[in-house]
């Protein structure tokens, strides 16, 4: 039995459900930038006002912090990280002190922003700013990661953008860029990935189309099934491959 935890998206969560049997979810962190998980928590400023767990548990975890410290409560439950970088898209927002919060649809829904003295500042995924505050957190990431000794069992999930859907639909630009351009974005990211020696997995091009009749509707980064199918058969290559996950001591 294989045990992943995922610190992504939907994209490595959907893809978990194309892995069948002889792999289990030991935890899923999901609406949390890089930039926001390695910088200092910060206190909640007012009451959520969200219904859905999943959408509490993720504003809640952001503004703690909290993505490194769940993945290291989760070490002797985890045999492949799955890390992708989908969220990153929603960009981050400064808070005082040089701390950072990601901003997600569900912190706009959350009623949080409307209490606050003073505006936020957004940094924009694709920035230059964004990609050196990233690219500290990344370092700041290695580290931790390295030093609770998960850093082996990363696997990068590289899915470009989908421009159009499998029914032949075009799908709209993202902030204003083209899918070519943000997929040259995230290039960038992960180079800096590659360069710190991260092992990954990719999608190709070609099975990167959407279908408008995903779960969670067609968009960019939801898939039409051979492209899960294709990732599942990696993570699956990769597992088998790594240092033998079943004899780890579980105790």
């Amino acid at each position: 039995m294989y045990r992943l935890s995922i610190y992504g998206s939907c994209v490595s969560r959907d893809t978990f459900e194309f892995l069948g049997p002889g792999f289990e979810l030991s935890t899923y962190v999901a609406r949390q930038s890089l930039i926001s998980a390695t910088t200092p928590a910060i206190e909640l400023p007012g009451e959520l006002e969200l219904t859905s767990n999943f959408q509490r548990r993720a504003v809640s975890d952001d503004f703690a912090s909290r993505a490194v410290v769940r993945l290291r409560g989760k070490i002797k439950e985890t045999d492949l990280l799955l890390l992708d970088l989908v969220d990153e898209r929603l960009g981050v927002l400064s808070w005082p002190g040089s701390r950072w919060v990601t901003r997600s649809s569900e912190l706009k829904h959350s009623g949080v922003l409307g209490s606050l003295s003073h505006r936020p500042v957004h940094v924009a995924f694709g920035t230059s700013r964004h990609l050196q505050l990233w690219s500290v957190a990344l370092q700041r990431f290695t580290h931790r990661l390295r030093h609770a000794g998960l850093l082996d069992r990363v696997v990068v999930v590289r899915a470009p953008w989908a421009d159009v859907t499998v029914q032949g639909d075009a799908l709209p630009s993202f902030a204003g860029h083209t899918i070519a351009e943000v997929n040259a974005m995230f290039e960038r990211y992960y180079a800096l990935l590659e360069n710190l020696g991260y092992r990954s997995i990719e999608l190709p091009s070609e099975l990167a189309v959407s279908d408008r009749e995903h779960r969670w509707t067609a968009a960019p980064y939801h898939y039409q099934k051979p492209a899960y199918e294709y990732l599942a058969q990696e993570i699956r290559r990769v597992a088998e491959i790594l240092p033998d996950s079943r004899q780890r001591d579980r105790s």
